[in-house]
């Protein structure tokens, strides 16, 4: 029998970015000439935008926010380490990355080999500076978990999950920020991260990846005509099963798997009912209580349609992680969310008790 460790962080971009550029997605959707003037208004808007905004255009926030989120991430790597996996598999969602007009699957084990990546030439990242300083084509090795791609993506085939796969990215096509930044940011002191790492992604942006370049869907308003948007993402209950089966089957191995769910909940700029300003945290609230008490079960009958509303489709990588815990029977060690109506969204970070290992 192999162990089993479950764990959940966000891989928030803004976080790699200096302090004062941290808010830039909020000042961006404050320029849209559509928003009511109303909406211009931060104490109008909610309690704690007012506060972490202060007297400062949100810079002590800023700083306040990158050492919770720091000491999050170093938290979780303290865990990773105590248990010493053989692998480490991130469920992150692809933003118009890998997967283009060519081809977008639902769900795909990239079973690369081992790798560089430069993170900072990434186009969120090109031409700003980041928040350590590092020069802009630094060079990240990731190593990889082919092998045990290869053998996670057998095993799904078998049980009746439709899953693609891919060995190696297109040259001119970034590694996801659901990937690159979760390593860098459990990496925080760049001595580099020590485990393989198997990347399984989600596609998450499902009817607005292709028609609005994933993320960019920003101050892109839902049109009216079903036919111009894209194929929906998988169901919450489809990516809650395929956790519980890629837990079975992690469990069934002869391994130590830490199975990652890595993206903040809700998103202001996918969160058209308050005009692409803040996260929909009454939602994620309600959800966080589910995972944290007794019913991550009740995730699966969660539907897409109000995971769309909400603007958590990032959430589908945690939906496999419910399903993965449901299926364990574990115990969350440790489940925190942090709020923030000025960074984007909120983040959610844990660890569970580990399933296995005798």
């Amino acid at each position: 029998m192999g162990a089993v460790l479950a764990a959940g962080v966000t891989h928030f971009p803004p976080l790699a970015l200096p302090d004062e550029r941290m808010a830039d997605v909020f000042r961006w959707a404050l320029r849209d000439p559509e928003l009511p003037t109303e909406k211009r208004v931060p104490a109008a808007l909610s309690a704690l935008l007012a506060k972490e905004l202060a007297d400062d255009d949100g810079l002590a926030a800023a700083a306040a926010h990158r050492e919770e989120l720091r000491r999050h991430f170093e938290r979780v790597r303290t865990t990773l380490d105590e248990f010493a996996p053989d692998v480490v598999l991130i469920w992150g969602d692809d933003q118009y990355e890998l997967f283009h007009e060519d081809c977008v699957p639902p769900f795909a084990v990239c079973a690369f080999d081992d790798l560089e990546t430069r993170l900072w030439q990434r186009p969120f990242y090109k031409g700003r500076p980041n928040a350590w300083g590092e020069p802009e084509d630094t060079a990240y090795p990731i190593k990889g978990a082919a092998r045990a791609g290869k053998k996670l993506t057998t095993e799904l085939l078998g049980r009746g999950f439709d899953i693609a796969y891919s060995y190696q990215s297109l040259p001119d096509r970034p590694m996801p920020a659901a990937f690159a930044n979760t390593l860098r940011y459990l990496d925080w002191d760049g001595a580099g991260f020590p485990y393989p790492a198997l990347f399984f992604s989600i596609n998450c942006y499902g009817r607005r990846l292709v028609k609005h370049k994933g993320g960019l869907a920003y101050l892109s308003s839902m049109p009216k005509d079903i036919s111009e948007l894209d194929p929906p993402a998988p169901s919450p209950a489809r990516c809650f099963d395929l956790g519980a089966a890629v837990a079975e089957i992690s469990l069934q191995s002869a391994s130590r798997v830490a199975l990652v769910a890595s993206s903040s909940w809700s998103h202001a700029f996918l969160n058209e009912a308050s005009h692409f300003l803040l996260p929909d945290t009454v939602r994620d609230r309600e959800l966080f209580e589910l995972l944290k008490g007794d019913k991550p079960g009740a995730w699966r009958d969660v539907t897409l349609e109000e995971v769309e509303r909400a603007g958590q489709h990032e959430m589908l990588n945690w939906f496999c992680l419910a399903g993965a815990v449901d299926q364990l029977g574990v115990r969350p060690n440790w489940l925190t969310m942090v709020e923030s109506d000025l960074f984007t969204s909120n983040k959610v970070f844990g660890v569970y008790d580990v399933a296995g290992g005798n």
